[in-house]
């Protein structure tokens, strides 16, 4: 960082910081400067959500950080009910930074955007992200998935059943499965997986 010898912090969002890149940061900055925070950010919020500081040797990527002040995350079932410590539930997130809903989407803003019943009055609105996780013993968010089959890569979310029905269409192609892949600490892709049409 000899370049910017006055960069103080760099702020992370969009995806979890892969452990590799962690490692080799840490490596070439071994005394922790510029600091490095790590954020959970989703567009409904317009920007962050939860903050960590990570630390050199920081290998827990999972967990989701601080909540700031004026914002609630509760983790819940399918019928927006509580989840036990330990068992996985949906991010929830409510407060004075959340969306109105998506301009000209009524129907997913009603499947996203739905009653608050934590919060203050019948207005009160709970963003539904997709997104797993569950509190660990210590208490702390750990993010583990997501209800359907979105992913992050790159900081762009992508549906891969959109992916899959694409390659279907390809007259070669009888059937098609799209995962993301990490190997080894290794920067996430795009796999496809696809059974050929008989003859091809």
């Amino acid at each position: 960082m000899g370049t910017l010898p006055s960069l103080r912090t760099i702020a992370l969002s969009g995806e979890a910081p892969v452990a590799t890149d962690l490692k080799k940061w840490f490596a070439g900055n071994p005394d922790g400067r510029p600091k490095l925070i790590s954020t959970y950010a989703i567009t409904e919020t317009g920007g962050q959500v939860t903050w960590r500081v990570l630390l050199p040797g920081d290998s827990d990527a999972a967990w989701m950080g601080h909540v700031l002040a004026d914002t609630r995350i509760y983790l819940l079932d399918e019928k927006l009910r509580p989840v036990p410590v330990g068992t996985p539930g949906e991010i929830c997130v409510a407060g004075p930074g959340l969306a109105r809903g998506y301009l000209n989407q009524p129907d997913l803003t009603r499947q996203k955007f739905v009653h608050d019943p934590f919060g203050d009055g019948s207005e009160a609105k709970l963003y539904r992200t997709g997104d797993r996780a569950r509190v660990r013993k210590d208490g702390k968010i750990e993010i583990i998935g997501r209800t359907d089959d979105q992913i992050k890569l790159g900081g762009h979310r992508i549906e891969l059943g959109e992916i899959e029905a694409v390659l279907r269409e390809h007259p070669a192609i009888a059937e098609a499965a799209v995962v993301m892949r990490q190997d080894n600490g290794t920067n996430p892709r795009l796999v496809a997986y696809v059974v050929a049409q008989g003859g091809t």
